[in-house]
């Protein structure tokens, strides 16, 4: 696994950028819908080693959290499975109610014994819904999306604005695509400089 790093670049947002971004978002459409099945499991990242039985709980977290009802690309779930079925969940969510639901489904699992739930609510705020609407459109919406990204209910990469701040998070399979992705981000004026954080993790062959 190879995580390509932090970007932080930014670009000053002025009263141009604002009706850029408002033009774009007039453009959005929103592919995640509430109720939408994730494509794969890379928004929880849970170890694997260990006993068989920790491994396959280990699996069943990472499934639960990715299909979540509501789990969208603008939500990012963590979750540390420890010993003796202690779980932590961490990571920002756009509702509360998907904070609940995250930490209700794991709960319920066979072999979880207890668990933390760290998960930090995101400001709703307009500025931030618009923010979020625009990079989605500049990453996803344009007309030659990598295929992957284009099909998939919950897209690979996932978008957390919180007060004017971005963070990207999920997974890509090449440096290309993590460079295609951070400059479509860059064509989206924000006032703070933007984390990238996707990882790079080529498919396993073989």
């Amino acid at each position: 696994m190879v995580n390509a790093g932090a970007t932080r670049l930014g670009t000053p947002l002025g009263a141009p950028a604002l009706i850029g971004i408002a033009l774009l978002f007039a453009l959005a459409t929103l592919r995640s819908a509430p109720g939408a099945t994730p494509g794969g499991l890379r928004s929880t990242r849970i170890g694997k080693t260990g006993p068989p039985a920790q491994s396959h709980l280990a699996s069943d977290i990472s499934r639960t959290v990715a299909t979540l009802p509501g789990y969208s690309v603008f939500d990012w779930i963590d979750a540390n499975l420890r010993g003796n079925g202690v779980v932590r969940l961490t990571g920002f969510v756009v509702t509360p109610a998907l904070k609940g639901d995250a930490q209700a489904r794991v709960a319920a699992l066979a072999g979880v014994s207890s668990v933390t739930n760290d998960i930090q609510v995101l400001p709703n705020t307009e500025a931030d819904k618009v923010l979020r609407a625009a990079l989605q459109h500049s990453i996803f919406a344009l007309d030659d999306p990598p295929a992957a990204y284009a099909v998939a209910p919950v897209p690979p990469i996932h978008i957390i604005v919180r007060d004017g701040h971005v963070t990207l998070y999920g997974a890509v399979a090449s440096k290309q695509e993590w460079d295609l992705v951070d400059r479509r981000c860059h064509l989206v004026p924000i006032l703070y400089p933007l984390e990238n954080l996707v990882k790079v993790e080529p498919a396993k062959t073989g």
